[in-house]
């Protein structure tokens, strides 16, 4: 057994998809939003049965071993084995090929960084760390939570560094793989750390793997910035992660709804109170990546910012960005001077704000045009441009007529006069060069068969279950059935005749990445029949469909016997022509 195979044969597909978009039941398959390209509705198909995925949108497609190097942008499907290896602790045959540099990298600095955030997290736990235990759990914070989020402390000086030190040196690391990893530094003899005496938070990517730490001062008298992340690297980049996304992902999926905070506190807190579905951006604005991961996992975003100016410019910067997602976002406003943490500390009611909460294109039209009455004219035209910039980003008519209607009311325009100006601005193509930048065109899926509807069904229902109809059947359907479809069903019956344990999933893995994209469309495309009795009516209503064709080629053979005074083969093909016509008037 290849390390291919034996990837697929334990690991599912649905455990890895789901880590990278939601996905509901349909039938026989799930569902939900491509991860690849950006779409409204779900078009990414996922077989459990068979171990692939589709999508109708861009027509990626491939098994478990294709999605991972696809989404992780790997070079190859070897690295996608080792890391999937690593991910369900898998034990591979030695093979050298398998390990690359690059996938020797990453596990080195994911692994780095687990043990540092263990290490850290046992740190905090010390008696001799308890006044910092005390500070953090006297803001609101049980250990439970701490535990749970992995929060640590990252000791000051030459003993602590030490102590770190020895214990990666138990797992084989050095002080150099501290250095590479930017979490010590080295000053000739000496090292140091940016994270010493901070409360570290070990941030996550979206699979749960260690490859970051945001790090916060706790003590008044500090002069240092207030946080401090890890330095940015290909395996950590802040505008593509988000903290506590791991944890929400699942309560994110069962709601439809995500809380996005500003701070790694804020999370906790939120948390703590009930809302498990919260994340919070690294200290950076929200950027595309991060509207887009979550779109794929929620239908609505509440942006909890703090109540104060920076808070509002923050919003404002991501109202330009909402056009680009399928997402409903809107905006909780808590007290002035306030933020969530601060808020649900002191028993403040979130609940109340959140039912008030307002779309943020709503927010962004009361808070930009709020200046606008006593604005000179030449800040009035600015701030009407930048309205209507924003406005034309919304893709439902609906809604950009609503928001239209409620920029008049706020700037005391009449709703017709902006309309008109937002139809120029478009025909000028003030957001057209935006839009094609932003948005590429998806390839069209052309027919991959020359083949019926019921064709391709009859041949879906085999290729679930071999043995789902009998051979007399499965002979007709070879020698009657368009190609590609009857050498489908000839290779993954000869398969299942030989003894193969899944004759699909082998026969799947021999084809070229074209023929794969082809098969996982026809599989994707129709539910697999219910029952024998269900392909059996399949088959019947195929035959029925191909009398004429089935009369036609027995009459050949018939002549061609006659020919060669090969009586025996003329009795039985008239025998079986019979049997058929009886089949066909008795409507079986």
């Amino acid at each position: 057994m290849t390390i291919f195979e034996i990837i697929k044969q334990r690991v599912q597909i649905l455990d890895v998809v789901q880590d990278y978009t939601a996905l509901k039941k349909a039938g026989g398959y799930w569902k939900g939003r491509c991860p690849f390209h950006h779409e409204k509705t779900a078009s990414f198909t996922v077989s459990p049965d068979k171990g692939i995925f589709y999508c109708f949108g861009c027509h990626t497609s491939g098994d478990v071993i294709a999605f991972v190097a696809r989404a992780e942008n790997l070079s190859g499907q070897r690295d996608a084995v080792k890391l999937l290896a690593e991910k369900f602790s898998i034990d591979l045959p030695n093979d050298g090929e398998v390990s690359t540099h690059t996938v020797q990298e990453k596990e080195r600095y994911f692994t780095i960084h687990a043990l540092v955030a263990q290490w850290a997290h046992m740190q905090l736990m010390q008696p001799t760390h308890k006044e910092l235990l005390a500070y953090l759990i006297g803001r609101g914070f049980t250990q439970k939570t701490l535990k749970q989020y992995e929060v640590g402390f990252f000791p000051g000086g030459p003993i602590a560094f030490k102590a770190l030190c020895t214990e990666l040196k138990k797992h084989n690391f050095l002080a150099q793989d501290l250095v590479d990893c930017h979490i010590l530094s080295q000053n000739k003899n000496l090292y140091y750390s940016p994270f010493e005496e901070r409360i570290l938070f070990p941030i996550k990517d979206p699979m749960g793997r260690v490859c970051g730490f945001g790090g916060r001062i706790y003590k008044k008298q500090d002069a240092r910035p207030k946080y401090y992340n890890t330095k940015e690297s290909d395996f950590f980049i802040k505008g593509s992660l988000l903290f506590g996304f791991d944890e929400a992902k699942k309560a994110m999926q069962a709601a439809q709804t995500v809380f996005m905070v500003e701070g790694y506190t804020d999370c906790l807190a939120m948390v703590q109170h009930g809302f498990a579905n919260t994340v919070a951006t690294l200290g950076t604005a929200c950027t595309q990546n991060h509207l887009k991961l979550l779109s794929r996992h929620a239908d609505l975003l509440y942006v909890l910012y703090d109540a104060d100016a920076a808070g509002t410019q923050a919003i404002l910067r991501l109202t330009q960005l909402c056009w680009q997602v399928s997402m409903e976002l809107r905006v909780v406003r808590l007290p002035q001077g306030t933020d969530p943490a601060s808020y649900l500390a002191s028993g403040g009611a979130l609940a109340k704000h959140i039912e008030e909460a307002r779309d943020i294109f709503l927010f962004y039209i009361e808070t930009v045009g709020s200046a606008f009455t006593t604005a000179p004219l030449g800040r009035k035209l600015e701030i009407l441009r930048v309205l209507l910039e924003a406005i034309a980003g919304i893709q439902d008519p609906l809604k950009r007529d609503l928001v239209i209607y409620q920029a008049s009311q706020v700037l005391g325009i009449p709703a017709a006069m902006l309309a008109s100006e937002l139809r120029r601005m478009q025909r000028d193509g003030g957001n057209e060069a935006k839009n094609q930048a932003e948005i590429a065109p998806q390839p069209q899926a052309g027919d991959q068969f020359s083949a019926t509807q019921l064709e391709k069904k009859l041949t879906c229902a085999i290729l679930h279950v071999t043995d789902i109809l009998d051979a007399r059947s499965i002979a007709y359907i070879i020698r009657y059935m368009p190609q590609p479809l009857a050498d489908y069903v000839r290779t993954v019956i000869a398969m299942a005749d030989q003894g193969v344990k899944d004759p699909f999933k082998q026969f799947y893995a021999n084809q070229a990445p074209e023929v794969q994209q082809a098969i996982s469309e026809l599989i994707c495309s129709y539910e697999p029949a219910a029952s024998q009795s269900a392909a059996q009516a399949l088959f019947e209503q195929w035959q029925r469909l191909q009398w004429r064709r089935i009369v036609a080629d027995i009459k050949e053979k018939i002549a061609e016997a006659t020919i060669h005074r090969d009586m025996v083969t003329v009795q039985n093909l008239v025998i079986e022509f019979n049997r058929l016509k009886s089949e066909m008037v008795n409507g079986v």
